[in-house]
């Protein structure tokens, strides 16, 4: 299983699921990614320690400069483009050391754009997309390690999987801010 999420809206963008988590799998989920942020600058993107990550990421957030030479033309990656890495060390099944680091991009502007997602000084973190995968895996239970249930193939639990993530989600905050108005009279923040 593979998700993306914006942490600012705290909003679901795509999901993929495979057998195992593979550059191929990756590969899927940043090509649905790149186009929910077409033309958006700013992009951070912060990942756990798969080395796949920030090659594929490189890849689908770059822009191909034709040159007009033979060949393949290079890939130049977006001028503003950010990539942090969270890589948890454990021994046996002790966590002993977390180490979170910049793998492209600038440090100082890594932590502008999570003081502006986190709404407080933050750090370089992966817990909301693993909150979201908990999510996942307490509704679907296909999606956890060991389970009786049956898959019936990875179409069906992608289905699944934006249906619990992405639409029931947005229905249950409209459902939130429906609720205030009618019983407060007027739109509340959520």
């Amino acid at each position: 299983m593979a998700t993306a999420m914006s942490v600012f809206a705290r909003l679901f963008l795509w999901g993929e699921v495979g057998a195992q988590r593979d550059t191929a799998l990756v590969d899927q989920l940043f090509a649905h990614v790149r186009r929910a942020a077409h033309g958006v600058q700013p992009v951070l993107v912060a990942v756990d320690g798969f080395a796949a990550y920030p090659k594929v990421i490189r890849k689908h957030f770059s822009t191909v400069v034709r040159s007009g030479r033979v060949g393949r033309p290079p890939r130049v990656p977006w001028a503003d483009l950010h990539i942090a890495q969270v890589v948890k060390h454990h021994s046996g099944r002790v966590l002993t050391a977390i180490e979170r680091r910049v793998v492209h991009g600038c440090r100082l502007r890594v932590d502008e754009l999570i003081a502006l997602s986190q709404c407080e000084l933050g750090r370089i973190n992966t817990a909301f997309i693993e909150r979201l995968n908990a999510t996942f895996r307490a509704r679907l239970p296909a999606l956890a390690q060991r389970t009786r249930n049956l898959a019936q193939g990875c179409t069906r639990l992608r289905r699944e999987m934006f249906w619990s993530g992405g639409v029931k989600r947005q229905l249950e905050t409209q459902w939130v801010i429906l609720t205030r108005v009618l019983c407060f009279g007027s739109s509340v923040q959520v």
